[in-house]
Order: structure tokens, then C-alpha cells, then sequence
């Protein structure tokens, strides 16, 4: 695991999904939505504590699909100049893939697929991937974690996809103390008809980690 993470009660929520036209089974496109817009990051951990089979996720993400149809798409923000400036010197990242619902998987969506998809992103752009051992060696122990919570919606799934990188980081008025906390974050809810769910790992999961590459890349030039 890449442990606990740690926000800024003052940062607001920054929403990363843009809205995506690919056609559902039931003929609707994929819709991305800002995840808890309005609300602080460590507001929304304190709602959704994340966990392998969703959790309190499910009740969440019902309520979401209710309230889609009242909500205008919009266009992810960029990552702020902090969270780039973050990822300065790491000297590359460890893959963490959350462990998918047997629902999920069986209608096609693994964490294989998902592990090798991340991961030949961040090669083809230069970015080393750690192995653990290696991860442990580094002062930084730097892990790029992405989590996956797919609730079944009989012909749709509605989907909270989240990529953030945790390192460790000492606090300000405790520099001895030592912790591992996230320092980018990239998020999105989208709906997808149970036949295209596979699509997200190239259309919702791709663009995420690509747009991490794009910052880690803009503060490590190869």
C-alpha cells in the first residue's frame, strides 16, 4: 500500500473527468462529472473512506447518478502549480492498482489490464517504474495509486476513478516527523454502459495518468 495520505482543509476539490463521447450500451455517452464539487478534499475523505469493494462509495455513487442529469459537463481544471512543483526530483513511481469489485471484473475490467495500461504510459514518456523493493530504497518512496469504484446500475456502471501520488513528506513545524501523503490528485465520476466499461481504462483512466505524466515531465525534462 502506498499509506495514508494527508490534504489541505483550504484546498478546494479540483475535478479532472472531462466529459467523453463514447456511446453507452444503452446508446448515452460516457458522462465525467467534478467529483464533490464545492467541497475541501479532506471534507470528502471524511465522507468516502476508500476500500477495495466501494464501501460507503455505493450510497455516494447512487446519489450521483440521481444528480447527473442536473449537472453541466465541464472541463477538468489543471493540476495547480503545488502539486506539479510536488513532484520535483522523484525519481520515478511506483504502480498501485486498487483491488476492482468481482462485478467489475467478470463484465471485463481487471487490474492487470488496468496495471499494464498505467504503466506503459508512464514508460513511453520516460518515467521510471519502481519496482517495491525499489520504491523502499527511495527517501521520497514515491507510488502513484489509482482506485477504481464500480457500482453496477443494472445496463450502466457508475464509476468514481481516482490517480494520486503519495510520498513521503515531513511536516513544517515537525521536520523530524515523517509521514506519506498525497501530493497530486486527479479525479472523475463517470456512467458507462456495462459492455464499454473496459473502454474507461483508455478513455477516463488513460487521460489521468497521462496528464500526471505531462506535470512530472514539465518539472523532470528528460
Amino acid at each position: 500500500m502506498c499509506g495514508p495520505y494527508l490534504w489541505d482543509e483550504s484546498e478546494p476539490s479540483r475535478a479532472t473527468g472531462a466529459a467523453q463521447d463514447v456511446a453507452g450500451e444503452t446508446g448515452g455517452p460516457v458522462m465525467s462529472v467534478p467529483l464533490f464539487w464545492g467541497l475541501s478534499r479532506s471534507q470528502v475523505r471524511r465522507i468516502v473512506r476508500p476500500n477495495q469493494y466501494g464501501g460507503p462509495m455505493r450510497y455516494v455513487l447512487s446519489a450521483i447518478i440521481m444528480a447527473l442529469t442536473c449537472l453541466t459537463l465541464s472541463t477538468a481544471q489543471a493540476a495547480g502549480s503545488d502539486e506539479r512543483e510536488s513532484l520535483v526530483g522523484l525519481p520515478g513511481v511506483l504502480v498501485v492498482i486498487e483491488e476492482i469489485n468481482p462485478e467489475a471484473q467478470t463484465d471485463g475490467l481487471s487490474v492487470e489490464a488496468i496495471q499494464t495500461a498505467v504503466e506503459l504510459i508512464l514508460r513511453s514518456s520516460g518515467i521510471p517504474v519502481l519496482t517495491p523493493s525499489e520504491r523502499e530504497m527511495m527517501p521520497s518512496r514515491p507510488c502513484l495509486y489509482v482506485q477504481v469504484n464500480a457500482l453496477n446500475r443494472g445496463p450502466t456502471y457508475a464509476v468514481s476513478l481516482e490517480v494520486r501520488l503519495t510520498q513521503q513528506v515531513s511536516l513544517v513545524h515537525r521536520p523530524g516527523w515523517r509521514m506519506i501523503a498525497a501530493t497530486w490528485n486527479g479525479d472523475s465520476v463517470i456512467i458507462v454502459g456495462k459492455a464499454q466499461l473496459r473502454m474507461i481504462i483508455s478513455e477516463n483512466i488513460g487521460p489521468l495518468v497521462k496528464a500526471f505524466a505531462n506535470d512530472f515531465l514539465a518539472v523532470n525534462p528528460r
